[in-house]
């Protein structure tokens, strides 16, 4: 009897795992659906496209025509960046770096990232965040000296008052929404609307 008991028991944990997994899948194919659509729907951006999408998808459009770039030609996506789609790139890979918190604003250094350092700064300061320009320019500062040596992490990371990744990346948080960031990135990419036009 206690046999049978355990092959019921078995059998229905399977079936449980089994359904599931079912709404799990359908979310994740729902999200590639998704995904697959907005690549199709904003790999060119021409002047209707731009007009019709909404200021809170704009971002996503713009990176999500970057990404076609990219699938084009990697090895010279930057050199076929305009300055607009060079600044929001550049925005996007620092927010993506941090991940409202589960990154760092150092993964920027350590990730494709790197390749826009030379952008970072300047891009928060074109759309219209300068307290975010500033931290940047810390967070840049900071990671040279890291990298060079003048500073060991452990040393940073110990010290109350000494500047840090960890500081810093908290910081970008809570400058983003001070910032409004979004809006900015909105207001940025309406205002040079020729720049993402192709």
């Amino acid at each position: 009897m206690l046999q049978y008991v355990l092959i019921v028991i078995g059998v229905w944990l399977i079936v449980q795992l089994v359904i599931g997994t079912r709404p799990h899948k359908k979310q994740q194919d729902a999200m590639m659906q998704q995904m697959l659509e907005k690549q199709e729907k904003y790999r060119h951006i021409d002047e209707t496209t731009f007009d019709e999408t909404l200021d809170d998808e704009l971002k996503d459009a713009i990176v999500t025509h970057i990404f076609t770039k990219e699938d084009e030609d990697y090895e010279h996506l930057k050199e076929n960046l305009t300055e607009g789609e060079k600044v929001v790139y550049t925005v996007y890979l620092m927010q993506t770096a941090v991940d409202n918190g589960r990154g760092s604003v150092y993964q920027f250094f350590t990730g494709p990232g790197k390749e826009y350092l030379p952008d970072l700064v300047d891009s928060f300061t074109a759309i219209g965040c300068p307290k975010l320009a500033d931290l940047m320019q810390k967070v840049v500062d900071l990671a040279i000296q890291e990298q060079s040596g003048q500073i060991a992490d452990v040393d940073v990371d110990e010290e109350d008052d000494a500047p840090s990744f960890q500081t810093y990346t908290f910081d970008f948080m809570d400058l983003c929404e001070e910032e409004q960031i979004e809006d900015k990135l909105a207001n940025y990419i309406r205002q040079h609307k020729a720049t993402f036009l192709n």
